[in-house]
């Protein structure tokens, strides 16, 4: 499992009198006046993951302590909020213990399925075997 952080920057270049809108990938249109707002007002990052973020990913990034927002942008990358009081180095490393902790969990449940797989299979082979 990977995550690596970087500090967000905002997809347009602007500055603080341009108020014309933009449209981003989705088609939402963002006044770049309020992209700079954004930023300032929060202290953003962008993590990149070599998983998936689904909704159990999401939902332990979001119940994190010390993390404000949080939007996917994509399934492996999401732009994180950290509240100006916390340590962004202590939250992200919470947020990558948390994470590891649901992917922990999800792979003993899959290696279980599989094992209760093979066991269904080698007791049907054996039926099979016995039968004949």
């Amino acid at each position: 499992m990977r995550m690596e952080w970087y500090e967000w920057k905002s997809p347009f270049e602007a500055d603080e009198n341009d108020y014309q809108a933009q449209e981003n990938e989705q088609g939402l249109a963002y006044s770049k006046a309020f992209l700079r707002i954004l930023e300032r007002e929060f202290n953003l990052w962008t993590v990149h993951t070599n998983f998936y973020i689904d909704d159990s990913i999401s939902q332990c990034i979001e119940l994190t302590e010390g993390v404000e927002t949080l939007d996917i942008i994509s399934p492996y990358r999401a732009r994180v909020g950290i509240g100006r009081l916390f340590d962004a180095e202590k939250v992200q490393v919470s947020v990558r213990r948390n994470v590891q902790k649901i992917i922990n969990r999800k792979n003993k449940k899959r290696e279980s399925f599989l094992e209760q797989m093979n066991r269904f299979v080698e007791e049907y082979d054996n039926k099979k075997r016995d039968e004949s």
